[in-house]
C-alpha cells in the first residue's frame, strides 16, 4: 500500500514537472511573432496549483521547478554576457 501510493507520487511529480518543462519550452518558441505562451501566464497557472488545495509536494513544487531552471539559466547569460 505505502509503495504504491509514493510510486504514484513519484509518478504524479514527474508527470507535472514534464508538462511545466514543455510550456517553459514553449515560452521560448514564437508562432506568426507572437509568443506561444507567456511566463506570467504560466505563474498564473502555477498560483491556479497553488490555489486547488492539492498537496504543495506532489503538484506546486514540482511545476515549478522548470520554472526555476529556466530564470536561473537566463539570469546566469545575463550576468556572463
Amino acid at each position: 500500500m505505502i509503495e504504491a501510493t509514493i510510486a504514484s507520487y513519484d509518478v504524479l511529480s514527474y508527470f507535472i514537472y514534464c508538462i511545466i518543462e514543455f510550456l517553459v519550452m514553449l515560452s521560448h518558441d514564437t508562432f506568426h511573432s507572437k509568443q506561444v505562451i507567456k511566463v506570467q501566464d504560466l505563474i498564473k497557472h502555477y498560483e491556479l496549483l497553488l490555489a486547488s488545495g492539492h498537496e504543495p509536494e506532489t503538484h506546486a513544487l514540482a511545476a515549478l521547478e522548470p520554472v526555476v531552471y529556466d530564470f536561473l539559466f537566463k539570469l546566469t547569460q545575463i550576468i556572463q554576457n
